[in-house]
């Protein structure tokens, strides 16, 4: 037994001897059978079953003693009821022990129950845990994914159309918090559809009835940015049903094209470009050669005359006209991108300040114009024309958005890109220094959908008669072959800025001169020259050119004529070709190939039409400077300036092969 079992037994075991030991001895114990009684009740409620019984047995034996010796109540009792009470003791102790017993027994299963369920749920609880954990880690793995592939996730009520759940991605697409989002969509698709473009909201509505009706839905909409731009989103939804069969919502990915439609619309921008430009440079070429052999031919007949001033005016005006048709030209080459460009080191802010001087000529009274430069500004390497006509341009245009008066800023700064950088879609400034030149005018502004227009050839808001379309064309097409950007940034009523980002030059080094070691040539050297023009009329004429200014011109209608010619009537002092020509033989290729005989060769390059990069570094890869060029139709005495120039340049000066 336990020491609580036998602690619970000492009460009846010492009363049964404390019983007949007080009659003995003449001190009876009082009540003590009652008080036995007592102690085996006690010894089965605290016992159990084992010290009750005893408890019970030990008071049935006192019993007995004292119906034997005759003390107590059962010395009044007879046999057969003091037996009673001897039943009554010992049952009632194992009753009670047993109860006792039992009630242990149950508390122990109860305890061992809770334990196993405590254990139980401690298991299920670490359970629920990790698979909290891995569930938390396969979110996040996905949300990640889902950032890296740029994708957004949604849940929509199928039926009433609303979002009821919207991942950070997919509201991050229209510059809003997952929040706002859904707060701006509880209208559903029955709603106004604010994120929709209103143009869209009608193919996306019967996008979402196919839903309805267990399909799958692959669209793609514009929507209004939080910026005030316009983006594009493409959303794939698939159905989810429910127990009868029924939609209940549509589940859907989502990802921003808004940056993929922009390139697509760069690159057909850049392709439609391309093929005017290639059609311009081709009508180009050819308008160039007539414009050629008129002027030319005039230039002969003035040399002629000398007495009829009436003549002279006449051919004065007629040679003005070819100018004009030369200008015109070259404005289509300018938006085509093809215009001959002559850049040097420039500084944009002196040159702004500059056209300012006579730019207020063509401003009314009521329109201001203000410059500002930023000190230390950069240089740039550009055509110092063709900067001022743009500037001269953006200037005009900032005045004819301005009816009834206002002010036209002009800014230059310094710009530092570190990544690139998104213009509005309007271009991509790539890492490096750039030197911004801003007009900017308080005028009506434009709407949103004209900025994709303005750069359009022949594209004007401008009355019939007040202008060509031409202008920001031949704007973007220079900027283009300077390598910069063009930014606009405009709004109804408040106004338009442009802005142009000029690639910053590279800072100057002193560069050590080269000893010349042969003497520069002149025209009274007797200078022979190779002359190459597939044109008969412009080859004719160049020849009674060069012969009534001294030289000794040798013509070639081809490259391979040319060859033969260096071969069996040189040598010659220099070079004088068209660049692109029929045949094998292109004009930088002949110089090349005639150069490696002759190093000391000069030459000078006539062309119709402007180069492509592809063109212009065959010219470089030949050894001819850029400057050793000139644009058809050229003036006898801008020919003869042209070969006087190169002639004198030292040989040894001139680029290696």
């Amino acid at each position: 037994m336990t020491l609580r079992q036998i602690g619970s037994y000492l009460p009846a075991l010492a009363l049964s001897i404390a019983i007949p030991l007080g009659v003995a001895y003449g001190v009876p114990v009082p009540a003590g059978f009652l008080l036995l009684l007592c102690a085996v009740i006690g010894a089965g409620i605290v016992g159990g079953r084992i010290p009750a019984t005893l408890a019970g047995l030990t008071a049935s034996a006192v019993l007995a003693y004292a119906h034997h010796v005759g003390f107590g109540p059962a010395a009044a009792s007879g046999l057969s009821t003091t037996a009673f009470a001897m039943l009554i003791y010992t049952a009632t102790g194992h009753i009670i022990g047993t109860l006792r017993d039992q009630r242990d027994e149950t508390h122990e299963r109860l305890r061992r129950t809770t334990e196993e369920l405590e254990e139980r749920l401690r298991e299920e609880s670490a359970a629920l845990e990790a698979s909290a954990r891995i569930l938390n880690v396969s979110e996040v793995q996905l949300d990640q994914a889902a950032r890296i592939a740029k994708l957004g996730y949604f849940v929509v009520d199928a039926r009433a159309g609303i979002c009821t759940v919207c991942s950070k991605r997919h509201a991050e697409i229209f510059g809003l918090t997952a929040e706002d989002f859904i707060a701006r969509t509880n209208s559903g698709i029955a709603g106004e559809l604010p994120m929709v473009h209103p143009d869209d909201r009608a193919k996306l509505r019967a996008q979402y009835e196919r839903l309805l009706e267990g399909s799958e839905i692959d669209i793609e909409y514009r929507f209004p940015r939080a910026d005030g731009t316009e983006g594009n989103i493409r959303e794939f939804v698939v159905p989810y049903f429910d127990e009868a069969g029924q939609v209940v919502r549509g589940i859907g990915s989502s990802i921003d094209m808004t940056e993929a439609r922009r390139t697509e619309e760069r690159l057909l921008h850049s392709q439609k470009m391309d093929a005017v430009g290639k059609l311009t440079g081709g009508v180009a070429h050819d308008f160039n050669n007539l414009l050629a052999v008129i002027l030319g031919n005039l230039e002969l007949i003035e040399s002629e005359i000398h007495d009829h001033p009436a003549l002279r005016k006449e051919l004065d005006a007629a040679k003005s006209a070819v100018r004009q048709g030369a200008d015109l030209i070259h404005n289509m080459l300018s938006f085509a991108q093809q215009a001959r460009l002559e850049p040097r080191r420039l500084d944009l802010g002196a040159m702004a300040l500059e056209v300012e001087k006579w730019a207020v000529r063509v401003l009314p009274a009521q329109v201001s114009l203000e410059v500002e430069t930023e000190v230390g500004l950069w240089e740039v390497m550009a055509d110092a024309s063709a900067s001022q006509s743009a500037l001269l341009n953006l200037i005009v245009n900032a005045r004819d958005a301005m009816p009834e008066g206002g002010e036209v800023l002009v800014e230059t700064a310094n710009v530092t890109v570190l990544e690139p950088h998104d213009l509005d879609g309007q271009g991509v400034l790539a890492p490096g220094r750039y030197v911004r030149l801003s007009v900017s005018d308080s005028g009506v502004g434009m709407a949103p959908e004209r900025l994709k227009e303005i750069f359009e050839p022949f594209f004007t808001t401008k009355r019939p008669g007040q202008g060509s379309g031409l202008g920001l064309s031949m704007v973007q097409g220079f900027m283009s072959q300077t390598g910069g950007v063009v930014h606009v940034q405009s709004a109804l009523d408040k106004g338009t800025r442009f802005s142009l980002y000029f690639p910053a030059a590279e800072l100057q080094r002193p560069v050590a001169g080269k000893p010349q070691s042969r003497a520069a040539l002149t025209p009274s050297s007797g200078i022979r020259i190779l002359m190459v023009e597939d044109e008969a009329a412009v080859r004719e004429l160049l020849t009674k050119m060069l012969t009534r200014a001294g030289y000794h011109p040798v013509p070639a209608a081809s490259g391979d004529e040319a060859v033969k010619l260096w071969q069996t009537a040189g040598p010659f002092d220099l070079l004088l070709t068209d660049i692109m020509m029929p045949g094998r033989l292109q004009g930088p290729e002949l110089a090349e190939l005639l150069r490696k005989s002759d190093p000391g060769l000069r030459v000078l390059f006539l062309s119709g039409q402007s180069l492509d990069f592809r063109q212009a570094q065959r010219i470089r890869d030949a050894g001819v400077p850029d400057g050793d060029r000139l644009m058809k139709p050229v003036s006898r005495e801008t020919l003869i300036r042209g070969i006087e120039t190169a002639l004198q340049a030292p040989a040894d000066a001139r680029p290696p092969l």
